[in-house]
């Protein structure tokens, strides 16, 4: 009776060291994105060269126009 006691209590042992066991490493794993970054500007290359939206015009070239079914489009209808 004795070591039927003493069996369950080392299997018990055992369950409660591998439940631990595996909430650590939930936890390690859950927390290891959470570093703390400042939030900085990205900086392409068009920021960079200090180039803004108005250095980029809108194109009235129908570039699309073999994929419209043949349809004539305005120039304002083409740039949107």
């Amino acid at each position: 009776m004795d070591s039927n006691r003493t069996q369950f209590i080392v299997r018990l042992f055992k369950c409660i060291v591998l439940a631990a066991f595996a909430i650590a490493i939930a936890c390690l794993i859950l927390t290891s994105g959470c570093t703390r970054q400042e939030n900085k500007e990205i900086v392409d290359e068009a920021k960079a060269a200090g180039k803004t939206a108005a250095d980029f015009p809108e194109t009235d070239v129908d570039v699309f126009k073999g994929m419209d079914s043949g349809i004539t489009l305005t120039s304002d209808e083409v740039k949107g």
